[in-house]
């Protein structure tokens, strides 16, 4: 690949360009040739050369007609769609020039040799042909290759982030095990801390019910002794002397 950075204007200025600079940089950097070269045009001839060469093969061309024009005419009629004319030069390739030296010698030796150069003509068209598909067919299969490794990418990506999606949800799942986990052992022990609780509150009653009883049966017991004392006759004495009357 050929990469040519070219600046819109010599100011320096955003979203302007200038026609004239760019045509000067494209001319200094001869992008013309470096494109006809690129498009399978590996002969290129000086316009003048190019006339002088195959000037016999239009024998009513003259002067006044410029190298350009004529060249042109050339091209046209003899190797249509092979050659290409441009300012200055002529570009072509190996089959153009053999289409235009075929010419040439069919011109030199005569008419016994034209139906040779014509099947001669034809095998060149004919091998130009069959490159041309099979370099059409090898482009088929590059992009074809191409798209089936594209599509190969596009699905380990999506297996990825799938597989990442499911490591996900089952780490979320886990989690969620774990804290319901968590949450039924945090019940647990609440249960039995309330079964602790009520069974240390359920001693607590029996021991205090115990101790009121016994408070009171010794109230009950101390109250008894007090009435039995308050309510015996006083003793009188066994050796007392009887009383003497006046």
């Amino acid at each position: 690949w050929l990469v040519c950075c070219l600046r819109p204007n010599d100011v320096g200025q955003a979203d302007r360009m200038n026609r004239e600079v760019m045509l000067r940089q494209v001319q200094d950097l001869r992008l013309a040739d470096a494109v006809h070269l690129s498009g399978g045009h590996s002969i290129i001839w000086p316009l003048k050369a190019f006339r002088h060469r195959y000037a016999n093969l239009a024998p009513t061309l003259n002067d006044s007609v410029s190298d350009e024009d004529a060249c042109r005419l050339l091209v046209k009629s003899t190797a249509a769609g092979e050659g290409t004319v441009g300012k200055d030069k002529v570009y072509g390739g190996e089959i153009f020039e053999q289409l235009m030296e075929h010419k040439l010698e069919e011109l030199q030796v005569g008419a016994q040799h034209l139906e040779g150069t014509k099947s001669e003509m034809r095998q060149l068209m004919d091998e130009k042909l069959e490159a041309d598909q099979q370099m059409r067919a090898r482009q088929q299969e590059e992009q074809l290759e191409n798209q089936r490794l594209a599509q190969e990418k596009a699905q380990k990506e999506i297996d990825s982030i799938r597989g990442q999606h499911e490591d996900a949800a089952k780490q979320q799942q886990e989690l969620l095990q774990k804290l319901q986990e968590q949450q039924m052992e945090l019940q647990k022990q609440q249960q039995e801390q309330m079964e602790a609780l009520r069974q240390q509150q359920t001693l607590e009653l029996e021991r205090l019910r115990k101790q009121h009883e016994d408070a009171s049966a010794a109230a009950t017991h101390s109250g008894i002794s007090l009435v039995s004392g308050a309510s015996a006759p006083a003793a009188e004495p066994l050796n007392a002397a009887p009383a003497t009357p006046e």
